[in-house]
């Protein structure tokens, strides 16, 4: 699975106008919703606000990678925002987030969201690789970004 495959830069929004956790995830799922002609968007919304209510999903380092399981989704989709101010997501390490990257996958795809986070941890897991996303002016320089690192994960795992 790449990470190209299921994210364009039409699901990208930067910068969020959000300044709170619940205000976040409905503006990305109404982006999502919008793009992707999703039908029940509160139902998607409170999938993601039950998910949250478990565990927040602010892993550190100023990423956030919120995620749920909908019927209402037919395939896995994902968005991304990003606020270079940070927000207060209840992150693990206490830290604002700057960038978020929600995840839905459909309740009958077992595990394809683990993949899509995994890919994104492993991206996000370096310090440039967050810098030049938060860098970013608008959604077609963080799609660039995205392109650029998974090019370089295509190339280091073939040598």
């Amino acid at each position: 699975m790449n990470l190209l495959d299921v994210i364009s830069p039409r699901c990208i929004k930067v910068p969020l106008e959000s300044r709170t956790k619940k205000e976040v995830i409905a503006e990305l799922v109404d982006l999502m919703v919008s793009v992707k002609k999703l039908p029940h968007r509160d139902a998607i919304y409170e999938a993601l606000i039950e998910r949250e209510e478990v565990g927040s999903t602010g892993i550190g380092h100023g990423v956030a990678l919120p995620h749920a399981k909908c019927a209402e989704v037919k395939e896995i989709c994902v968005s991304c925002g990003i606020s270079p101010e940070g927000i207060d997501f209840d992150a693990l390490d206490r830290e604002p987030v700057h960038i978020f990257f929600m995840i839905l996958a459909p309740r009958s795809a077992p595990g394809q969201h683990l993949k899509i986070m995994s890919i994104l941890t492993r991206f996000l897991s370096r310090e440039a690789a967050r810098e030049e996303i938060i860098k970013a002016g608008n959604a077609d320089d963080v799609y660039s970004v995205l392109c650029d690192l998974n090019q370089n994960q295509t190339i280091s795992k073939t040598l």
